[in-house]
């Protein structure tokens, strides 16, 4: 009997688009996120916060959102 369920899906299966959409890199400063430069995209620091926007190609209302939190002992709160 097979036991997966039609619910799980493959990452592929989850992506929504082809992964060229524009993205945006915020480093977390107290209480704003200011802007990381392109060319610094995808070096992280292990004492920052990130938050990373996605858009998806093609559509400007669209977007993925991930967070790359430092582990503290408060909780921050986002306003994205």
């Amino acid at each position: 009997e097979d036991h997966k369920s039609d619910d799980v899906k493959t990452i592929e299966n989850w992506i929504p688009d082809d992964g060229s959409g524009k993205v945006k890199v915020y480093r977390v400063e107290h209480d704003t996120l200011v802007r990381v430069s392109t060319r610094a995209h995808g070096i992280f620091f292990s004492r920052e916060s990130y938050v990373i926007r996605y858009r998806l190609k093609g559509d400007d209302d669209l977007y993925i959102i991930y967070i790359w939190q430092v582990s503290t002992n408060g909780m921050y709160t986002y306003n994205i």
